[in-house]
């Protein structure tokens, strides 16, 4: 067993038949200008023993089976030995089966206990019989037996089959290249590459992935981030077990005789859930690309399989639409499986991070959906967190809903469901895995949604619905006395012009100054006394960091009584959303957008997602004369698509409203009722 700290090395078995080209391969990869593999030390089992038998290899070929096996078992103790010395991987080329001594067509097992116990990965050339049998026929300076192609078939896939078992009995990671010379030095390359990183490694490889995918702006401007795991979360079905179903059932994957699931078999074994399992289950799906029928072929037949949950494909539309959200899929499944089974319900875009590939070099474990989780959340952010909120369904999420503010166990079917979520959630509740400890400084909100509404609940876990993260909007109505008095005049038809703009800036600073200004806040600021001294004086709080947006035309006489009740706060005029640059409003504390009229509030909600896409954080208030009942409904039919203003609205943040006046009254002023056109006395146009 190594014990070296710094680092454990990799010692990667290189196996196959006679001929299969082992020696060749070591030959290449030592040659390659790939500078990594500068880490790799390279080994031919043959020279290892001829340095520890004495009289050398000629001397061991004429021992018995059983002292040749010791000396094998001596020689890569010592290859194991001096990777962990110098803290090196290795490659190493050796046998599972050779032919008997005496040559009398029979086989014999060479591979020893110490192969099982040194090497880390075994990769095995898969060569087509006919190759292998012209390369022994031609070796001149060897001494190969020879056997017919069908019985070379045989013995590989003897080799093939042993050698897969033994590595999930032992947690050796396994892994089968076919193909030509170039191909084959290119894929073992990839694999050693992927092989090497560390579990640290990878975690730092995704959360560079993410950074490449969220820009800073992005980030700054998000009010949440929604993570979904994939399998049985986002649908009933784990791709992974479609995906190994689907390749037992066209013959392109063989598994060990007796054994029923494959990936159970994997993660149940030595390796348990660790960063080589998941390492090992990508190889293996992946060993489908060197058959007939491509990898993204099998996807794409795997994903026609999914189905996404209604509630599910409703929720990431949502998502996918609203500037302040960013939604991702962060899975230990296979990735392009769920980019796919996505793309064809019209959810293209939304990030995934996954496993599946070797090219892709990282993937995803608990501790992997962790890190990314935790830098989503902090990353930055100064000194407070990101509202992230996490959807999982199984023990493997709980490290990542850790990691987040809120999180949400998915319950399916009980056929399908986890069945050690119960058990595992009940050990992270106890020892106190979503409350606040000395390495945690923030809660983790758990409780659990079903899918369907009819399952049978998890149990100890409060049942929410899939809702999205809306805010309720709070709406500010002026004291009805002083409503009546002030909106008056703005009724009273026989008054236009001046006038009315001057009643129309009265009711704009009372509803600054009785309503705005509570909803907002005061701060304190120095100001002279007339005494001369100096005293406290207050103003809106953050005044010189607030918008008056006057909603031309008619929300303009109103806007300038508000200017005119906090002179600090920057005016613009906008009739449509482009009129408002970034330059405008991205620094901005509080927006107000101020109208005379409020319908459905269509103009203001373009407004309002306009300004989220620049700005996501400041308070924005709807500052209106009168506003429609059906507009600042929870639940209302026939408003608008989607539902009232007031509904809107929540998905957009900080957003209220602040009204003079409610109206039941749903007609629409049109040319001499037009308020703009009274204001401004435009009564005639038509």
């Amino acid at each position: 067993m190594c014990v070296n700290k710094i680092k454990t090395p990799n010692i990667i078995g290189i196996y196959g038949l006679p001929g299969a080209g082992k020696t060749t391969l070591l030959s290449q990869l030592r040659q390659t200008t790939e500078t990594w593999l500068e880490e790799y030390d390279y080994y031919e089992g043959s020279e290892v023993i001829d340095s520890v038998v004495d009289g050398g290899l000629a001397a061991f070929k004429k021992l018995p089976h059983a002292d040749k096996q010791r000396h094998r078992a001596t020689a890569v103790r010592q290859i194991g030995r001096d990777a962990c010395n110098n803290g090196k991987s290795a490659l190493v080329a050796g046998h599972f089966i050779l032919p008997n001594d005496d040559l009398d067509g029979g086989l014999q097992e060479v591979y020893t206990e110490a192969d099982l116990e040194t090497f880390t990965h075994i990769i095995y050339l898969k060569v087509p019989a006919e190759d292998i049998c012209k390369q022994c026929a031609a070796d001149m300076q060897r001494k190969r037996a020879l056997f017919p192609v069908e019985e070379v078939n045989r013995w590989q896939d003897v080799e093939v089959e042993g050698l897969f078992h033994l590595c999930l009995d032992r947690g050796i990671v396994f892994a089968t290249v076919s193909g030509g010379k170039e191909k084959t030095m290119q894929r073992v390359a990839d694999l050693c590459s992927f092989w090497n990183l560390s579990e640290q490694q990878n975690s730092d490889l995704a959360v560079s992935m993410a950074s490449r995918i969220f820009s800073s702006t992005q980030l700054e401007l998000c009010s949440n981030i929604l993570v979904f795991d994939a399998d049985r979360t986002l649908a009933p079905q784990d791709s992974g077990t479609l995906f190994v179903k689907k390749g037992l059932s066209n013959g392109h994957l063989r598994q060990p005789e007796g054994m029923k699931d494959v990936l159970k078999t994997v993660f149940g074994g030595p390796l348990g859930y660790t960063h080589r399992a998941f390492q090992q289950v990508s190889v293996l799906l992946e060993s489908f690309e060197c058959f007939n029928e491509t990898y993204d072929s099998i996807c794409d037949t795997v994903s026609n399989q999914i189905t996404i949950y209604p509630e599910m494909a409703t929720f990431l539309s949502q998502a996918t639409r609203d500037p302040r959200v960013i939604p991702l899929v962060v899975t230990s499944g296979v990735r392009r499986v769920w980019e796919m089974a996505l793309q064809r319900i019209g959810l293209q875009g939304i990030p995934i991070f996954g496993g599946g590939r070797v090219r892709d070099q990282y993937v995803v474990t608990p501790q992997t959906k962790a890190t990314i989780v935790a830098w989503l959340a902090t990353v930055k952010t100064g000194d407070h967190r990101r509202n992230v909120t996490v959807y999982g369904d199984s023990p493997l999420d709980i490290p990542m809903m850790a990691q987040a503010g809120r999180a949400f166990v998915i319950v399916g079917n009980e056929e399908t469901r986890s069945s050690t979520m119960d058990s595992e959630l009940e050990k992270a509740i106890r020892s106190e895995v979503f409350g606040k400890t000395h390495d945690k400084n923030f809660e983790t909100t758990i409780k659990q949604i079903l899918l369907p509404s009819n399952v049978t609940p998890r149990p100890g876990l409060p049942i929410a619905e899939l809702q999205y993260p809306m805010e309720d909007v709070p709406v500010n109505i002026a004291p009805s006395t002083a409503a009546k008095l002030l909106a008056s005049p703005m009724r009273d038809a026989s008054i236009a012009g001046p006038a009315l703009q001057e009643a129309h800036a009265q009711a704009g600073r009372f509803l600054a100054t009785q309503v705005v200004a509570q909803v907002i806040g005061l701060e304190e600021h120095i100001i002279p006394h007339v005494q001369g001294q100096n005293t406290i004086g207050y103003r809106l709080k953050a005044e010189e960091r607030t918008l008056i947006v006057a909603m031309m035309r008619g929300g303009e006489p109103m806007a300038r009584g508000v200017y005119q009740t906090f002179p600090l706060a920057m005016f613009a005029f906008a009739k449509y959303p482009h009129e408002l640059a970034t330059r405008d409003v991205v620094d901005m504390e509080s927006i107000l957008l101020v109208d005379s009229v409020i319908n459905t509030g269509k103009s203001m909600i373009d407004l309002v997602e306009h300004i989220r896409a620049m700005n996501s954080k400041a308070k924005i208030l709807l500052v209106a004369g009168v506003v429609q009942a059906g507009a600042i409904e929870l639940e209302v039919d026939g408003i608008s698509e989607g539902g009232s203003l007031r509904r809107k609205l929540g998905w957009h943040g900080d957003v209220g409203i602040v009204a003079l006046r409610v109206s039941e009254n749903k007609y629409t002023g049109a040319k001499g009722t037009d308020t703009g056109n009274r204001l401004f006395n435009t009564t005639h146009w038509h």
